[in-house]
């Protein structure tokens, strides 16, 4: 297997780095997610005059998160399906190679 990750070009190493950093944006981004509803619930509970201003504040930042992290995981999904796809094409060629 290392035989042949030393075929993987300079581009497909670097799309094998953005997909981590991706996935790692998309976990940070999802373990954020429980922080802003504890702020909303603790917001519920106490009786504020800007409560309802507050609520949409954290709620807004909630949802920002969700998509952030869905946008995150759709571009990482993409660029492994891509990079798997070459991978297998290159991996085809070599085995064609061998073959003849």
């Amino acid at each position: 297997m290392i035989k042949l990750l030393k075929n993987f070009t300079y581009k497909e190493w670097l799309i094998v780095i953005v997909c981590i950093v991706l996935t790692c944006v998309n976990v940070s981004l999802e373990l954020r997610i429980p922080d802003y509803m504890s702020e909303i619930t603790r917001l519920i509970q106490s009786s504020s005059d800007s409560m309802r201003h507050d609520i949409l504040v954290q709620g807004s930042y909630m949802l920002l998160c969700s998509f952030g992290s869905l946008a995150a995981g759709i571009i990482t999904g993409f660029l492994s399906a891509m990079l798997a796809a070459r991978f297998s094409m290159d991996l085809q060629e070599l085995l064609m190679m061998l073959t003849k």
